[in-house]
């Protein structure tokens, strides 16, 4: 599941993230993913969400580094699911420096990714989860940004070839180059789908 939050903006009156907070962890109850990706959460929101959300846990850390500015933060169940490893990256040409920004984009961008572990020992099952919200205004970050998480998701796959999942705020339509870099062939394992055409292919409905 992916989870655009909508950042804490007072100016939002009613709509304000105090207003919506109960409502918000209710999608995810109802829903009960396993795992969820969220985008424009801050850390005081994700906090929100953790009280409200007392079978998830968390990671990620802001985009300014530590627990500034918004998140591209992971929830899962720690009773389905254990991490074996994760961490994050800034989708800039200084990947590894919080607060980094690619030439042109509006703000940092970055994206949390985890190796996940579930199930029974005997039949347990691994797969990679990436979360991220690419640039809003510069179509040129944005596609920079798609091919930097395929980097890295190359650099996993060399490691170990497991099933991966990306979730995200894309700021793009499904035709946009972004979008196309995102399903492009990859080096290193099967390229990524779209999970709305995958469902449509198959007889599928989309909401």
């Amino acid at each position: 599941m992916s989870y655009n939050l909508r950042c804490d903006t007072p100016d939002d009156g009613d709509n304000a993230w105090p207003h919506r907070a109960d409502e918000a962890a209710q999608v995810v109850v109802e829903l009960a993913p396993d795992v969820f990706g969220v985008q424009e959460g801050f850390f005081g929101m994700l906090e929100d969400l953790n009280e409200r959300l007392p079978g998830y846990t968390w990671l990620g850390q802001g985009r300014d580094g530590g627990g500034e500015g918004e998140f591209s933060a992971i929830f899962y169940r720690p009773d389905r699911l254990r991490v074996v490893s994760s961490g994050h990256f800034w989708l800039s040409s200084q990947p590894d420096t919080p607060g980094s920004i690619y030439p042109g984009a509006s703000c940092p961008r970055m994206c949390t990714w985890a190796h996940f572990i579930g199930g029974r020992k005997e039949h347990a099952k691994e797969f990679y989860f990436f979360n991220t919200h690419l640039d809003h205004r510069s179509e040129e970050a944005r596609v920079a940004g798609a091919l930097m998480i395929l980097e890295r998701l190359d650099e996993a796959r060399k490691k170990r070839i497991l099933p991966a999942i990306l979730t995200g705020d894309m700021n793009a339509w499904p035709e946009s180059p972004a979008i196309l870099a995102l399903l492009s062939d990859s080096d290193s394992g099967p390229p990524l789908y779209d999970a709305a055409d995958w469902l449509r292919d198959r007889g599928g409905q989309i909401g």
